[in-house]
Order: structure tokens, then C-alpha cells, then sequence
């Protein structure tokens, strides 16, 4: 899964870009660079080019003009990877649950929320909540922009 790719920071300036651009892009890298976090590389999105992100030298972009190797930066770049593995993991997570909950009908759900109300808050909860639980279920599932 490819995910947008925010620039380390620079060790002589100390400025953080938000973006990191491909140096020298024959198409002028007009979108910012994504990583794999599966295979830890790096591609331009403008001219599809790609390579891994061990293999990078970085510019920054202020007026410093500094120019740094992946190994200049690793701890910053292995912090990189690591957090866009957690963040593909949770959209994978987020998109798996999204298809359970639009595959599942209105009152499927309601059994289930019956289920999980009354072994955690009791019968009493459940007794107060039970006729309102198929609006409950529609509102969720309309915030969760399904039909």
C-alpha cells in the first residue's frame, strides 16, 4: 500500500518539510513522494519512477540546500517505515470492518449489539436500549456512509 511520505528532518537547518519531492523528476514531481511500507520503497507518483528508500539521498528544500544520505537519517527514515506499516495496517483493519458491517443486514447487527450490550451493561441496560437500537443501527451505519 503506498502512502504519502513526510521529508525528515534536515540536520543542518533543523526545518521539517511536510512533503519530499523526486529531485530532477522528468515529469517535475508535481505530487509528493509515497512509500511502500511493505517493501520499504520509495516512488514518484509523477513519473511512476520508484527505488528503496535505503537507497534515497534527501534535499531539503529550505535555502540550506543540505544534502543527506538515507544513512545520514536512518533512525528518522526506520521511523518512517514503522509508522506508515501501523498506518496501512489500521486502514486494512478500518477497510476489513467497513466490508463486515455493509455485508451484514440492520438486524444481524441488532443480535449482535444485543449480544455485547447485555454480557457487558446486563438485562436492565439492555431492556432500556432495545427499542431504540434498529435507529442506533441505522444512524451508525448512515455516519459510516452507508446507505
Amino acid at each position: 500500500m503506498w502512502l504519502s511520505m513526510a521529508f525528515p528532518m534536515c540536520p543542518k537547518c533543523r526545518d521539517n518539510a511536510n512533503e519530499c519531492y523526486h529531485r530532477n523528476c522528468p515529469r517535475g514531481a508535481t505530487k509528493p513522494m509515497e512509500i511502500n511500507s511493505d517493501t520499504s520503497y520509495v516512488r514518484c507518483p509523477s513519473c511512476g519512477d520508484s527505488w528503496h528508500i535505503m537507497g534515497s539521498a534527501y534535499y531539503c528544500k529550505h535555502p540550506c540546500n543540505y544534502v543527506f544520505s538515507a544513512n545520514d537519517v536512518s533512525v528518522e527514515v526506520n521511523a518512517i517505515v514503522a509508522n506508515a506499516r501501523l498506518i496501512a495496517a489500521e486502514i486494512r483493519r478500518t477497510e476489513g470492518t467497513r466490508a463486515r458491517i455493509e455485508s451484514m443486514v440492520n438486524r444481524e447487527i441488532e443480535i449482535k449489539a444485543e449480544t455485547v450490550i447485555k454480557k457487558t451493561f446486563g438485562q436492565k441496560v439492555w431492556e432500556l436500549m432495545k427499542k431504540s437500537i434498529s435507529a442506533i443501527v441505522v444512524a451508525v451505519k448512515r455516519w459510516l456512509g452507508f446507505p
